[in-house]
């Protein structure tokens, strides 16, 4: 017995256990993705996904638990956090595709200008 010795909690919990894991494995996905953008330096991009996401839930988190209940709730997460996954999942491809672009050097989002482009310097005893 973890947290109760009542059979009928525990049958809920367990019943619940498998959206929670999805809700759960949701959120893991998109904060991954969430870290991406944040590591291409477009945090602005993935604050107005969480936005979104976190606040559609808001909105119906109380309708939800009154129709549906703690199983609504869950569902619920589930549901946000599949929009999050796909949202930032979106911004991350669409912003890390720039850094990929034909002529563009590794670590650059831009294509490079004759201003940042240099010589290799020339091997010793060689002019």
């Amino acid at each position: 017995m973890l947290f109760s010795d009542d059979a009928a909690v525990r049958d809920r919990v367990l019943g619940l256990l498998p959206l929670m894991l999805l809700a759960s494995a949701l959120d893991a996905a998109q904060a991954v993705q969430g870290t991406g953008l944040t590591a291409l330096k477009r945090s602005s991009s993935s604050l107005m996904f969480l936005a979104i996401g976190y606040g559609l839930l808001l909105l119906a988190a109380v309708p939800v638990a009154g129709t549906w209940g703690i199983t609504g709730l869950w569902a619920a997460m589930a549901v946000a956090n599949g929009l999050l996954v796909v949202l930032q999942g979106t911004g991350f491809r669409r912003h890390s595709a720039k850094l990929g672009a034909p002529g563009t050097p590794a670590g650059t989002a831009h294509p490079p200008t004759p201003d940042t482009c240099t010589k290799p310097p020339a091997a010793p005893g060689r002019s």
